[in-house]
């Protein structure tokens, strides 16, 4: 598998644990520019450190079953199960980013609403 770098991440929203609240990873989504040669993803940080690692990430599928597409899990299981269930859930907003529908911010301020919403529970 393809070993992703600091620089994959560039031009990237960032949804960074430090800010959302019930976020155990630092994750960053892009929108589609027509040049990937792969279907929708996100990139995970490779470790639940609040500090950012670009270098050390996973790329997990947008899809209604998220696998990992790049790299090698270090998460442990809880973590994982997480990473696939945040991508689930919220499945549509992810592919209206991924499709260029919503922007930057309002995929950020909507995941925020959401992660709080879970915090109030």
């Amino acid at each position: 598998m393809k070993l992703l770098f600091k620089e994959d991440i560039f031009g990237m929203a960032n949804i960074n644990k430090d800010e959302y609240p019930n976020l155990p990873v630092n994750i960053w989504v892009k929108q589609n520019d027509g040049k990937s040669k792969h279907g929708p993803r996100i990139k995970v940080q490779n470790n639940t450190s609040a500090n950012i690692q670009p270098g050390a990430t996973i790329s997990v599928s947008i899809s209604k079953t998220p696998e990992i597409k790049a790299g090698k899990s270090k998460l442990d299981a809880k973590t994982l199960s997480w990473v696939y269930e945040f991508i689930t859930d919220n499945y549509e907003l992810l592919i209206q980013h991924y499709n260029g529908q919503i922007s930057d911010r309002t995929l950020l301020n909507t995941i925020y609403d959401i992660l709080e919403g879970e915090n109030q529970k």
